[in-house]
């Protein structure tokens, strides 16, 4: 259960890096006028908000699946000195 939920989150976190690294890459493409012609602009930043979109539709699932994930861990182990200190340690 718990390795199948840790490679969906795997799988969400390496989307949705990709699509805000993409993001960024489009918008730094964009500051650069004389590559883009104003007819494509328009097409330009509906590319951007489509990978706002999937970044956020992706990144719900691996941000809330940390606290799943940690707590049927919990759950099933006990306390562990790593997670008392920090929850990010899963």
């Amino acid at each position: 259960m718990l390795g199948f939920l840790r490679l969906v989150r795997g799988f969400c976190g390496l989307v949705f890096a990709l699509q805000v690294l993409g993001a960024f890459g489009t918008l730094l493409t964009l500051s650069q006028v004389e590559n883009i012609s104003p007819n494509d602009e328009a097409s330009v930043f509906a590319f951007i908000f489509i990978k706002i979109i999937f970044a956020v539709i992706f990144g719900f699932p691996y941000f809330y699946l940390r606290k799943v994930i940690n707590n049927i861990h919990q759950k099933q182990t006990g306390d562990n000195e790593l997670l008392i200190k920090s929850k990010w340690a899963l």
